[in-house]
């Protein structure tokens, strides 16, 4: 009857860690003119703008892989939410066109938001790392790292 006993508190302490959430990411601060890398998930306080950031996602990666010659190699679209002060947090989609390096190419393109203003600042992609290396290998969601800059008006 014990072991019976021991074998089900076994299954429920498994079954309770099983169904805990994954560990959310630790909040980063920064400052308004100095780069930050967020990856998927993680959050950073921007403290002398009173701004929040978070990187959600990579929505689509339409770069051309570097080993392949293309004739237009496509944008990066990045899904971020940022709240100022106490506001309702606003949610962003951003684009970005890249070089080899994943560093943004400077200069608006067309319809391409590349920036966002939200109350008093200016959130940039600086850069989009890593950059597609080949058709047949694909980038995991979790690897991807976008290199922001916030200025303030």
């Amino acid at each position: 009857m014990r072991l019976k006993a021991g074998i089900q508190s076994l299954f429920i302490i498994w079954l309770l860690a099983a169904c805990q959430t994954a560990t959310r990411l630790p909040y980063m601060t920064a400052t308004t003119n100095q780069e930050f890398i967020l990856a998927p998930g993680q959050t950073i306080v921007v403290t002398d703008a009173d701004l929040t950031v978070a990187f959600h996602s990579i929505l689509s990666d339409e770069r051309c892989p570097s080993d392949v010659d293309c004739v237009f190699s496509g944008p990066v679209d990045v899904a971020i939410s940022a709240q100022k002060g106490d506001e309702p947090p606003a949610d962003v989609t951003l684009q970005v066109f890249t070089d080899y390096n994943g560093r943004a190419r400077a200069g608006l393109f067309g319809k391409i938001t590349d920036r966002a203003r939200v109350a008093d600042c200016l959130i940039r992609i600086v850069e989009v790392t890593p950059y597609p290396k080949d058709r047949s290998t694909s980038i995991e969601p979790s690897e991807y790292r976008v290199v922001f800059l916030i200025t303030q008006y």
